[in-house]
C-alpha cells in the first residue's frame, strides 16, 4: 500500500508546477503583449549604439540586445572576465574541483582585499559628503535616488534575496554582495547562490524570461559621445551574467529599460541629477563614469590572480 503522506506529497509538487506554469503564461499573455512593447535587436546585424538610431527603439518599453562579454561592467568598476572577476573565478574553480566551499575562495579573497570604509573610497574620489556616508549607500551620479533611499532600496533587496537562502533577516548591513567587508553568513550565501544558478543554466540552458523584466539582466548603456566608446553597466541580474561568462558565452542577452534613462551619456554631466544637487563635481561625475566605461582593475583594490 502506497503511503499516503508521499502521494500527497507528489500531487502538491505536480499542483504547484501547474500554477507556476499557468502564472508564467498569463504574465506572458498580460504582461508582455498588453503592456510591454519589446524592441528585439538581438538578431540585428547593427550593432550598438548605433541601433540607438533606430526610431521604434524610442517607441518600446524594454529593448533587447546582445553584449559582448568585454563590454559589459559589473560590481561598479568591475568586467566580468575570469581574470579580474571573484564570481567568475569562483565559478571556475568550483568547475575544476579546486574549491567546495566559500572559504579560501576568490570570493572570500575578493571581500577581505576590497573593503571601502566610506561612499567616496568606493568610488576612489576624495569627496567630503560622500566621506560621510556608508559605502553601501552609494549612488551614482547620474542616479535619481537620494542617499537614504539608496540605503533603503538595498537593505529591502538584500533581505529578499538572502531569504532565499538563509531561514534569518539578514539586511545590508552583513554586506553587499560587490565589495566588503560581508559576514560570514553572507559570504557562504553568496557561494552557494552563485554555484546553484551555475548549475541550474549549465544542466537546463539559459531561459530568458523577456515578458518579465526580473527574468532579463538589465542595466544602462554609458555611452562617450567624445569617441562612441560605450559598455554596458549591469544594473540587475549580474550572477547569471557571472555564470554565462564561466559557460563561455561570447555575448550576453541584456535589456534596458527604455521608459527610464537607459542611456547615460557623458555629454549630459551637467543635467545628472547628482550633479545638479550639488553631491558630485562634474569633474568627479565624469571621473566615475569614465572608470566604468573603461575600468582599469589595476588601480582597484582587488584581488591578485
Amino acid at each position: 500500500m502506497k503511503n499516503s503522506s508521499c502521494c500527497w506529497n507528489n500531487d502538491l509538487e505536480i499542483i504547484m508546477k501547474i500554477k507556476k506554469r499557468i502564472k508564467e503564461l498569463l504574465l506572458k499573455k498580460f504582461i508582455y503583449v498588453d503592456k510591454y512593447r519589446v524592441f528585439n535587436a538581438r538578431k540585428r546585424s547593427v550593432e550598438l549604439p548605433q541601433i540607438l538610431y533606430d526610431k521604434d527603439y524610442y517607441k518600446s518599453n524594454i529593448a533587447l540586445f546582445s553584449v559582448h562579454t568585454s563590454k559589459c561592467r559589473a560590481q561598479i568598476f568591475n568586467d566580468i572576465s575570469s581574470n579580474n572577476n571573484p564570481y567568475v573565478k569562483l565559478i571556475e574553480q568550483y568547475r575544476d574541483g579546486e574549491i567546495s566551499s566559500y572559504s579560501k575562495s576568490p570570493l572570500e579573497d575578493y571581500y577581505i582585499r576590497f573593503q571601502p570604509r566610506n561612499a567616496s573610497e568606493l568610488l576612489n574620489l576624495n569627496n567630503d559628503k560622500l566621506q560621510k556616508i556608508t559605502a553601501y549607500s552609494y549612488v551614482l551620479p547620474w542616479e535619481n535616488q537620494s542617499l537614504d533611499k539608496s540605503e533603503e532600496i538595498r537593505n529591502k533587496v538584500a533581505i529578499r534575496e538572502n531569504l532565499q537562502y538563509s531561514d534569518k533577516l539578514l539586511g545590508v548591513e552583513h554586506g553587499h554582495t560587490d565589495f566588503g567587508p560581508v559576514s560570514k553568513q553572507k559570504g557562504e550565501i553568496e557561494y552557494f547562490r552563485t554555484v546553484k544558478l551555475y548549475n541550474s543554466i549549465k544542466s537546463k540552458g539559459y531561459n530568458e524570461k523577456i515578458w518579465n523584466k526580473s527574468g532579463i539582466i538589465m542595466g544602462n548603456l554609458l555611452l562617450s559621445t567624445n569617441n562612441m566608446e560605450w559598455c554596458f553597466y549591469i544594473t540587475s541580474g549580474k550572477h547569471r551574467a557571472y555564470s554565462l561568462s564561466a559557460l563561455n558565452f561570447d555575448y550576453i542577452p541584456v535589456g534596458i529599460d527604455t521608459s527610464t534613462i537607459g542611456v547615460i551619456r557623458d555629454c549630459d554631466v551637467k543635467l545628472w541629477p547628482n550633479v545638479q544637487n550639488g553631491l558630485f563635481t562634474e569633474n568627479e561625475a565624469l571621473n566615475v563614469f569614465n572608470s566604468i566605461l573603461s575600468p582599469d582593475i589595476t588601480n582597484l583594490k582587488r584581488p591578485k590572480s
